[in-house]
């Protein structure tokens, strides 16, 4: 998977202090953050309850677009996941999670606290209207 790591938080405090290590945080799973577009309906995994499905993130690098895939998993035994509506294929969504697994595959796997669907569709087609008025007919004199 390629992805950026583009934010990193210090943790206050003087690290050559003995007991530095106590006031960190215990957080051993780094957090992922991403836009990306839906490429696969939710399939349930095999404990029953858990759903995963994939999003493709792209970034420029090196001049070139790269694309990167990542696997969202959600439990819809748990109460905020559990009428999680089926999320719509090439649909644009916004994801946070941890990191929990790499997939056989390369690809990231992201235990989702909060996604926000339909953000727009992925085409990217530009409008070509540059008015908020409807088109008229010209008329000829």
């Amino acid at each position: 998977a390629l992805l950026e790591g583009v934010y990193v938080v210090p943790v206050p405090g003087n690290a050559n202090v003995d007991n530095y290590e106590h006031h960190v945080p215990d957080f051993p799973y780094p957090v992922i953050v991403g836009l990306g577009s839906v490429t696969s309906q939710p399939k349930t995994l095999l404990d029953g309850t858990s759903k995963a499905f994939n999003i493709v993130s792209t970034d420029y690098v090196q001049n070139a677009r790269m694309a990167s895939t990542v696997c969202c998993v959600f439990d819809t035994a748990h109460p905020c996941w559990s009428k999680t509506p089926i999320l719509n294929y090439n649909t644009v969504v916004f994801y946070i999670g941890r990191f929990s697994d790499a997939t056989t595959s390369g690809s990231l796997q992201v235990e989702l606290e909060s996604i926000t669907l339909n953000i727009g569709m992925a085409d990217n087609k530009l409008s070509t209207m540059t008015s908020s008025s409807p088109p008229s007919k010209r008329r000829k004199f």
